[in-house]
């Protein structure tokens, strides 16, 4: 049995897997890639909601990319979490790296409002909440490493 993202638990059924995970650094760099390539591939979205990026891809390109992605991530995930050293920091650096992506990836883009809001009150409020995430992450390492 295996728990979510979670180091396995051997009880005979064979689940470890042979070798070391990378570090939580290089986790943390992989989720932020792998988290930036799906924010940056909604961003292609031809709608006119994303300020950058604006390139028409076609939709089955798109679903391609999605699930080898999905794919990708969920295998190199799901072996690493079965590796002996795999641990709380692992786990912390994957959700530091989505949390992250998605904090920065919220300023570029166009405030979706039925009310017209200022640029200031957007940018003022994305930063709060980035900075709210920093601090939570900063609690969870904290609590890990000790």
């Amino acid at each position: 049995m295996s728990t979510p993202l979670g180091r396995a638990d051997s009880g005979g059924h064979g689940l470890a897997v042979e070798g070391r995970a990378p570090g939580p650094w290089a986790v943390f760099a992989f989720a932020l890639v792998a988290d930036a390539v799906f924010v940056l591939l909604y961003a292609v979205d031809p709608t006119g909601l994303s300020p950058w990026l604006a390139i028409p891809i076609p939709a089955w390109a798109s679903v391609f990319i999605y699930l080898a992605l999905f794919a990708t991530v969920g295998v190199l995930v799901r072996r690493w979490s079965h590796r002996s050293n795999w641990s709380d920091a692992h786990r912390l650096a994957l959700a530091a790296g989505a949390t992250l992506t998605y904090a920065w990836h919220s300023f570029p883009w166009k405030v979706i409002s039925t009310e017209p809001v200022r640029l200031a009150a957007d940018l003022t409020s994305n930063a709060i909440m980035t900075v709210a995430a920093i601090v939570l992450l900063v609690i969870a390492a904290r609590r890990v490493s000790t």
